[in-house]
């Protein structure tokens, strides 16, 4: 059964943007089962600018954004930032 529910979630593991074989642990699957239950699910993700992350979008429904942040202190500000921006460009029943 699929929920109408639009998610935006912070997340701390930047797994969502390498190859599933060099991702530790079992991040993509996870998201990827989450979503398959919502309308959409969208992850803004700490990552520092250095990584060089770009969007994802890992299945129709479920796609990633990097907070491409110069510093660690930042992180917290740059995700507020982007989700703020989410927010605004696309409906979000859920923020978690």
């Amino acid at each position: 059964m699929t929920s109408r529910l639009h998610v935006l979630m912070i997340s701390l593991d930047d797994g969502l943007f390498l190859d599933r074989a060099t991702a530790r642990g079992d991040v993509q699957d996870r998201m990827l089962r989450y979503a398959e239950g919502l309308a959409s699910l969208t992850c803004v993700v700490y990552a520092r600018r250095v990584k060089g992350f770009t969007a994802r979008q890992l299945a129709p429904n479920l796609r990633a954004l990097p907070t491409n942040s110069l510093a660690r202190p930042l992180l917290p500000f740059d995700a507020w930032r982007l989700a703020a921006r989410v927010a605004r460009q696309t409906r979000a029943d859920v923020v978690t």
